[in-house]
């Protein structure tokens, strides 16, 4: 096995540190995990008031993510969003026109 690492480092050096002294550098631009799926949360919401929670076709949340509507879809379901919470208040009901 072939391990790339920077000049001067041994992987006996890094298993050795402490997890605080592994940890990533703040400016490294790297997420963690939480920090990953957070950042996807408010994409995927972002996404989805911008097209007005449209999920679908063309101009859709779906399309504008690059992902299918369906795992779109099961991304709604999975973060527990809804319209009526996380995004635009429901359409009120039409005005009779006089």
């Amino acid at each position: 096995m072939y391990l790339d690492l920077p000049a001067g480092e041994s992987l006996a050096g890094i298993a050795a540190a402490p997890p605080e002294a592994r940890s990533r550098p703040a400016d490294a631009g790297i997420l963690s995990d939480v920090e990953f799926r957070q950042r996807e949360r408010e994409n995927v919401l972002a996404a989805l008031n911008k097209t007005g929670w449209k999920v679908h076709g063309p101009g859709g949340a779906a399309e504008l993510l690059g992902l299918k509507p369906t795992t779109l879809i099961a991304r709604i379901k999975k973060f527990g969003f809804t319209k009526e919470v996380h995004g635009a208040p429901p359409a009120s009901p039409a005005t009779p026109q006089i």
